[in-house]
């Protein structure tokens, strides 16, 4: 039961744990990333949307006019009816219980879509068991990348994040290419001030650019093992594509 709820800027939205599936957390890294991107747009789709964590964020924040969300989990589709009517947010937000986009208006456009799909590859048997976490064969993402053109506008875009231990941008790139789109990269968003590759280091040793000679080795190293550290810490990395 969606007993709990969050408040952003107003905003309550409401959950259960079992429900969330990192919206809360890194899920909220869309929020300056969308915001640096593509400042404010008409009429956003959160797709995989779970209790819409990033959905409804990005409409407390004046990131969007209007918000879709699509989620195939009943229970989730119930906790974000619950968030429209208690925020009175009818005519605003507005959900759809769907297997990908198959039970979607085909009359909605969406300037960007956005999600937190799952992560890592599985079988149907672990799909079934925690469908946060695994797309079987990369399923969801297929479907997806192949019909999202119905739905965005011309120039409109879509934004996922992702999990280097589940994948790679290659992946991606090839899947989004394949579909019609236009790939338009891969990136991460967070950074700790001024964190070197291991390709910083190598110049450094050489006497080229990157650190200074001022700079000491242990200064060095110690920058390298917080990049190390930083990397394993934060795993996420944005797709975006373009219609």
């Amino acid at each position: 039961m969606a007993d709990r709820f969050v408040d952003y800027k107003g905003i309550k939205v409401y959950y259960s744990p079992e429900l969330d599936g990192g919206g809360m957390e890194f899920g909220q890294d869309f929020i300056p990333v969308v915001r640096k991107r593509f400042g404010k747009v008409g009429r956003c789709c959160e797709f995989g949307a779970g209790p819409g964590f990033i959905g409804f964020s990005l409409l407390a924040e004046g990131l969007c006019e209007k918000l879709d969300l699509v989620e195939i989990n009943e229970d989730a589709v119930r906790a974000m009816e619950k968030t429209i009517k208690k925020n009175r947010l009818e005519g605003v937000a507005e959900v759809f219980l769907s297997d990908t986009f198959k039970d979607v208006d085909r009359k909605r456009s969406w300037n960007l879509v956005v999600s937190n799909p799952p992560h890592f590859d599985g079988g149907e048997d672990k799909y079934t068991r925690d469908m946060r976490i695994y797309d079987p064969g990369w399923r969801i993402h297929r479907e997806f990348y192949r019909d999202i053109r119905m739905f965005l506008v011309k120039g409109g875009s879509s934004l996922f994040v992702e999990n280097r231990f589940g994948s790679s941008p290659k992946l991606w790139k090839n899947m989004i290419i394949d579909a019609g789109l236009k790939y338009e990269g891969s990136f991460r968003y967070k950074t700790v001030g001024r964190i070197p590759r291991f390709s910083d280091v190598v110049a450094y040793v050489k006497g080229e650019k990157g650190f200074t000679k001022k700079s000491s080795v242990g200064e060095v190293l110690a920058k390298t093992a917080l990049h190390a550290a930083y990397t394993i810490y934060y795993p996420y990395y944005f797709v975006l594509s373009k219609k």
